[in-house]
């Protein structure tokens, strides 16, 4: 759709130290990264079609905590700081300063088992829908919930809930998320499904 358009290049620096505690209960992962980036390819509102915006600059830290909850459950934290500039000193779109999730996973019974996340995603550059100007988007938090049932071995019947608390946000401005979803399904492992249709 745009002739003109040519691959983007980057040069990455990451460091990055890992630290698990004696009796190996814990575990945290931090990390710093610096990329630079040549004719980024973005989406132009101007001219409807992906173009080279010039250069780019991205630099941020990553931090994970993975901790067990006694013998059947863990929790996992993450959270990202990030510090984006394009050629003209503004920030790059949709990438929020702060971001993270929190993911609290356990097994309830032999045959049960689920977690709880919930993400949070910072206020972040976008543009009007309407006017293609520059706008911020808010930010939001969102919750999931997801459980597993074992009916045998290598089938399992699944739930999940999206959105829990029916939070009315926008992952990108003009484009509202759909809210509360419900989904359903069976899971079936590979030895499982190979035995349903007949082959060793």
């Amino acid at each position: 759709g745009h002739p003109d358009l040519v691959p983007e290049t980057s040069k990455s620096t990451d460091l990055g130290f890992t630290y698990t505690t004696r009796e190996r209960s814990s575990k945290w992962q931090v990390t710093a990264f610096s990329t630079d980036l040549e004719n980024l390819i973005e989406y132009d509102f101007a001219s409807a079609a992906n173009a080279n915006i010039g250069s780019a600059t991205i630099r941020g830290a990553e931090m994970s905590w993975d901790y067990p909850l006694g013998r059947r459950g863990a929790s996992f934290f993450q959270a990202t700081y990030l510090d984006t500039e394009d050629g003209l000193g503004q920030p790059l779109l949709r990438r929020p300063e702060w971001s993270g999730s929190w993911t609290l996973h356990g097994a309830f019974s032999k045959h049960l088992n689920g977690d709880i996340t919930v993400v949070y995603v910072g206020s972040r550059a976008d543009v009007d829908p309407i006017t293609f100007e520059r706008a911020t988007a808010d930010s939001y938090t969102t919750a999931s919930i997801a459980l597993a049932y074992s009916l045998w071995d290598g089938v399992e019947l699944t739930g999940r809930v999206l959105t829990v608390a029916d939070a009315d946000y926008h992952e990108v401005l003009g484009y509202p998320a759909p809210g509360r979803q419900y989904m359903f399904g069976l899971r079936l492992g590979v030895d499982t499904a190979a035995r349903w249709q007949g082959r060793p």
